[in-house]
């Protein structure tokens, strides 16, 4: 054998398969010996040994599950499995009894070689077992730091993904369940969902190109580069304050907690940005009350926006983006007159606010690599539906529909939020506030979806 090439017992059940794969690796140099199922393959392991153990899990006579538990109490060898889709949570047994990689069916070549790789450095380190259950495929990391967590129901109407689609199992590990341009299937994804799984994941670089594609974004150019712990931190801040300060029982726990991971998401693309991320410090650093404010609309609008079957996940990037820079023209407007009650306000402060509008539009435009609409939907989002809102007394029809929805999650958390003239409500006070007082001027479409939201039953309401 070469230096690089293993002894590799195959087991698998299916005849024609297993010939393939055997002759794919002794193509590229390695010893390859057969087995047809796990009882076999625990006879020849009896009396030979192999630098790994490729096996699939539904087997005859003895599984893979069974093979991978005898292997690593007799032998302990590096196992690799092969699953298919419907075995994927099967794997979780696998992972408490230490297997070394998944190969999801159907893999390519370079996938089975990789794999083989992986399993080359784990014999050459010669680490412990327990190091070895927690050793990653070089390609795999915590979700934090390189995937994206997608709901499994923006993938129910089955389509084909440009990229790789993962599912997370314990001890942070990742399998590749769906390779670039295969069809997710409504079935498949049924099954997943029977099988009580909520949530897939991407590549956050493919998640990021993917956003790209649809929005046709400028793509970043670095210049100068952020201190990955400070974006971390930035992202763990940003969550803190979303679960401490915005949340709140009225709302259903899984809407909240998705909308909370595609913030997350949102934040992580954003944040490679220089000038995007010391936008969003800013925004943090100038008033509490305005980041959590703009946190709290960018997360209640990405909950109204599933609610309206916006499923598309570039559409509600824009909207967390919308709320996130919807007020960020206030960052150059002075605390004290943002935080005096309204009523205080002298006709020239009144002026100045108003102009955040504009300013957000300004500030918006100058960064390409924002969704090219964000700048008329942070424009628009004080106008009204009769209008008599600013700057332009645009109506209806003439306001970009996000900024319609923004404009009813604004008002909302101007009264739910606490702030330094407010004590807060419960959202279903603040629904009740905007009914008094704001209707009329709202859309109608997203304010009844924000009263259901909140349970507020809206009986005077055709």
């Amino acid at each position: 054998m070469t230096e690089h090439s293993s002894k590799v017992l195959l087991v698998e059940d299916d005849d024609s398969f297993r010939d393939i794969l055997a002759t794919l690796m002794r193509r590229v140099g390695h010893e390859v010996d057969v087995a047809q199922d796990g009882k076999i393959a625990t006879n020849i392991l009896a009396i030979h040994d192999y630098d790994l153990v490729i096996s699939d899990i539904k087997m005859p006579n003895l599984d893979g599950i069974e093979l991978l538990k005898w292997v690593k109490a007799e032998k302990d060898i590096p196992v690799v499995l092969m699953t298919g889709f419907s075995e994927i949570l099967e794997t979780q047994s696998a992972i408490s009894l230490g297997a070394d990689y998944f190969l999801p069916k159907p893999f390519k070549e370079e996938d089975l070689e990789k794999a083989v790789e992986h399993c080359q450095k784990i014999k050459e380190k010669k680490k412990s077992e327990e190091q070895l259950a927690s050793q990653e495929p070089e390609e795999e990391g915590s979700a934090d730091s390189l995937y994206c967590k997608i709901s499994i129901d923006d993938f129910i109407a089955g389509r084909k993904m440009p990229f790789s689609i993962y599912v997370k199992l314990p001890n942070e590990k990742f399998v590749k369940i769906a390779y670039g341009g295969e069809d997710l299937s409504v079935d498949r994804i049924r099954k997943y969902k029977d099988k009580g799984m909520k949530h897939l994941y991407m590549l956050f670089s493919d998640f990021q190109l993917y956003l790209e594609m649809n929005l046709k974004i400028a793509r970043v150019i670095p210049k100068a580069k952020i201190l990955k712990a400070k974006k971390l931190s930035f992202i763990k801040h940003a969550g803190e304050v979303i679960q401490e300060k915005l949340y709140t029982a009225e709302v259903d726990k899984d809407s909240f907690f998705e909308a909370k991971d595609f913030l997350s998401n949102a934040l992580k693309v954003v944040s490679e940005d220089e000038d995007i991320f010391n936008l969003l410090d800013i925004l943090k650093q100038h008033s509490d009350y305005l980041y959590a404010h703009s946190l709290a609309v960018s997360l209640y609008s990405v909950i109204l926006a599933k609610k309206s079957q916006w499923h598309s996940i570039p559409n509600r990037y824009r909207i967390a983006l919308a709320g996130f820079f919807h007020d960020i023209g206030k960052k150059e407007i002075d605390r004290e007159i943002l935080d005096k009650p309204r009523p205080q306000l002298s006709r020239e402060e009144r002026a100045l606010i108003e102009t955040h509008s504009i300013r957000s539009q300004e500030i918006v435009n100058q960064i390409k690599s924002l969704p090219p609409d964000l700048p008329q939907i942070v424009y628009q989002h004080h106008e009204d539906c009769h209008g008599y809102g600013y700057p332009l007394k645009l109506k209806k029809e003439q306001i970009h529909p996000i900024a319609r929805l923004i404009a009813v999650v604004d008002t909302f958390c101007n009264y739910f939020l606490p702030s330094p003239h407010s004590p807060g409500m419960t959202g279903k006070e603040a629904v009740e506030q905007i009914m008094r007082f704001d209707r009329e001027r709202l859309d109608r479409t997203f304010l009844l979806l924000l009263a259901k939201t909140f349970h507020y039953e809206m009986k005077d309401v055709d």
